[in-house]
């Protein structure tokens, strides 16, 4: 017999309905809560547009991943959390409560908020800033090759 393994609430869910979900509806997303059954997954959740994925997770730092779905059939990602960061200024640090002590909750209102100000060019499914990405020194890319991922992914990158 399985054995019954009960889901983990989100450690996030607050923020994430807060910021995320409003940025969701204004841009057409589909707000996705991944299961999560150990807290080592990274409090993980997507938000879906039409052709591309972009996935959350809270470990050390935030990481955003931006998948895609290539002509040659294979899904590929780029890691954005450092692009977006980047682009952060004091009109989306003002906006923090500073009694929050919780770095981790601070950096997801701060992509949220930097994401809306700045990225909604990405948001809409424009693909013009990875050109820019790929200049960069820092970026990060490569074919997904792992089996949760891709099956992760499977269901919203047809």
């Amino acid at each position: 017999m399985g054995r019954m393994v009960k889901r983990m609430k989100n450690k996030y869910q607050d923020i994430i309905e807060e910021y995320y979900r409003p940025l969701a509806e204004k841009f057409g997303l589909k707000l996705v809560y991944l299961d999560q059954w150990d807290y080592r997954i990274g409090n993980p959740f997507l938000l879906v547009g039409k052709d591309f994925v972009l996935r959350f997770s809270t470990y050390d730092f935030v990481y955003i991943h931006y998948y895609t779905k290539e002509e040659n059939g294979k899904y590929h990602w780029r890691e954005i959390d450092d692009l977006i960061a980047l682009s952060c200024t004091d009109r989306e640090r003002t906006q923090i409560f500073r009694n929050n002590d919780d770095n981790l909750g601070k950096s997801l209102i701060l992509h949220a908020l930097t994401l809306e100000n700045y990225w909604k060019s990405l948001l809409m499914g424009d693909r013009n800033w990875i050109a820019e990405f790929n200049r960069c020194p820092w970026h990060h890319e490569k074919d997904v090759t792992l089996d949760e991922e891709i099956e992760m992914l499977r269901p919203y990158l047809k």
